[in-house]
């Protein structure tokens, strides 16, 4: 019999970064109340919403044996909160999603949070940018997880980032920015690595035409994870160009050079790229190429590059289709591992009337796993159909299917998500 661990406890509730959490809705809820709509010059909006579900789960444990399905019920508040004047600008989502096992006689949580504040402490020379994001991620991408599914193989996690920049502008078509960015990184599951980043950063942009604008810039970056994982530093030299070939052609690049000094001794250096071209198409279509290559952090596996490209094509407004093949290749530097993964997906929405609407999304995934030259085919569909009733309230009928055929019994597993939901927002 498979048994459930409930990650959050008092003590949990009583951490730093709960209380900061908590302390960063407490001032959303007094900027609602003191941010006045009259205020001259000033633009504030508050819009609450809930959302009800009910759903059944054919394999709650994601296993690919003792498969156990059940009825769950999910209840989701939310609250969009916007606020602009002239000096400061900010816009906040907050929604709770709790749910119940029925026959598991379970309740679980987990919470999203957007918050984006751009504040003009000296008008066109000190900016504070904060940003506060709270959601659910999958802990390994190896192990079964689903979008659905956000008890097994995934954690809560918060990303706060505060930045105070100067910019300075040379001359009218030169400009000098500098800055500092601190992050804390927190997860829910206590076996991930939580982490404080402080990176310094300057960059000098010049605009050539309307249509050419290029940048050369530098960041450095200490990463401090908890103990026992070993710090690092990282520098990285790059240069950016944006360039407007015409109104519906553009293509931006980066491309840097980042090394990478861990305490324990090992030094990694890597070419950096970020390169999209977008070719506009007749109303909402485009052509869009995207090739990157990042250093970023896994909840459980520390640092690692990702290297991704992308070929996507969508067209159309009543009918909106979307299709598009992918590459990713994760190579992790603190355990010898690394994922490969291709692909297809393929999306469409279609808007029958104003109150009518149908979605369907789909995607194949080969993944292949090294060392231990495990491979994995990753299929999912999912769809939905929803019905403005009133002005106020939607009805949504949805599925989500998902199968992993694996060389690892343990990693192949399917599971089918019937729901219907009524959103009303107030």
């Amino acid at each position: 019999m498979q048994t459930r661990t409930i990650r959050a406890t008092a003590q949990d509730m009583c951490d730093p970064v709960t209380k900061g959490r908590l302390f960063w809705a407490a001032v959303l809820v007094s900027l609602a109340v003191l941010c006045s709509p009259g205020a001259e010059g000033a633009e504030f909006s508050l819009k609450p919403s809930l959302t009800l579900s009910e759903e059944y789960d054919n394999n709650i444990y994601l296993s690919k044996d003792d498969r156990v399905g059940d009825y769950i019920t999910r209840v989701l508040p939310s609250i969009d909160l916007a606020y602009k004047s002239a000096l400061w600008e900010w816009k906040a989502n907050y929604t709770l999603n709790w749910w119940y096992y029925a026959r598991q006689n379970e309740s679980f949580d987990s919470h999203i949070l957007d918050l984006v504040s751009k504040t003009k402490v000296i008008d066109n020379f000190l900016n504070l940018d904060v940003q506060d994001h709270y959601s659910s991620v999958v802990l390994d991408p190896r192990k079964p997880s689903t979008d659905t599914n956000l008890e097994t193989n995934r954690t809560d996690t918060n990303n706060f980032m505060a930045s105070p920049t100067i910019t300075y502008a040379i001359n009218p078509a030169m400009t000098l920015t500098a800055g500092y960015r601190y992050t804390n990184i927190w997860y829910r599951d206590s076996n991930s690595i939580n982490r404080q980043m402080h990176t310094g950063f300057a960059s000098l942009q010049n605009t050539f035409s309307p249509n050419i604008t290029a940048a050369l810039g530098v960041e450095y970056m200490a990463d401090k994870p908890e103990d026992p994982e070993p710090n690092n530093d990282q520098l990285e030299f790059y240069a950016h160009g944006i360039y407007k070939i015409d109104p519906k052609t553009e293509f931006q690049a980066r491309v840097g050079y980042r090394w990478i000094t861990f305490d324990a001794g090992s030094d990694e250096a890597r070419l950096l790229y970020d390169f999209l071209f977008t070719r506009r198409l007749y109303g909402t279509g485009a052509i869009e190429v995207k090739a990157n290559s990042i250093f970023t952090t896994s909840p459980d596996l520390g640092v690692l590059e990702s290297r991704s490209e992308e070929l996507a094509v969508r067209y159309g407004e009543t009918l909106s289709l979307r299709a598009a093949v992918f590459h990713k290749k994760d190579t992790y530097f603190e355990t010898d591992r690394t994922d490969t993964s291709y692909g297809i997906t393929a999306a469409m929405e279609y808007k029958a009337s104003p109150r009518l609407s149908l979605k369907v999304n789909s995607r194949y995934e080969k993944d292949r796993y090294q060392p231990e030259d495990e491979n994995r085919d990753l299929y999912t569909l999912s769809g939905e159909i929803s019905y403005k009733v009133t002005e106020k309230a939607t009805v949504i009928l949805a599925n989500a299917f998902t199968r992993s055929d694996s060389d690892i019994d343990t990693d192949s597993y399917d599971d089918n998500v019937v729901a219907i939901r009524l959103k009303i927002t107030f």
